[in-house]
């Protein structure tokens, strides 16, 4: 006969220390595993911002500062979508 009853299974009531993370620790964590190209997430959606700023007031600065984040905001995510539709990863 078979009893019904478990007993190979005993509950611990010790409570389990799980160090919190801080919120510096999750930003840079951010900065560090999200990435457009080389640009951290963060970084690029500020840039992206800037520049979507910038066109809607007209006038999109020529300055050599604005034009390589500009270069840099539609050339990285061109270069993901291109070697993940390749299947070329470690080119970028």
């Amino acid at each position: 006969m078979m009893s019904t009853t478990d007993d190979s299974f005993t509950v611990n009531h010790e409570p389990i220390n799980i160090p919190k993370t801080s919120l510096r620790e999750k930003w840079w964590h951010i900065m560090d595993s999200w990435k457009i190209g080389i640009i951290p997430l963060p970084l690029f959606l500020l840039a992206g911002a800037l520049i979507a700023i910038d066109c809607l007031g007209g006038k999109l600065p020529s300055d050599i500062v604005v034009m390589v984040a500009t270069l840099a905001f539609f050339g990285f995510p061109c270069a993901d979508m291109v070697s993940a539709a390749t299947n070329t990863r470690w080119l970028v």
